[in-house]
């Protein structure tokens, strides 16, 4: 349920980006943070409650 690391995937950005108000540009390095994103309650009912069925139907599980 936590991550026994740091929980941070660096990224390079590939091309020049614009999310909502932010550019990111192309070299640029994002951080994926895993556990906020695992852990956010509008995208897994009761995230901080341990349930392997969440994972079975992955399929209805939007993707970003």
């Amino acid at each position: 349920m936590y991550s026994p690391g740091s929980g941070l995937f660096p990224r390079v950005a590939l091309k020049n980006v614009t999310i909502e108000d932010i550019l990111i540009k192309k070299g640029e390095i994002v951080n994926v943070n895993i556990y906020a994103l695992q852990m956010n309650p509008l995208v897994f009912k009761n995230p901080y409650e341990f349930n392997p069925e969440r994972w079975k139907n992955l399929e209805l599980i939007d993707p970003y």
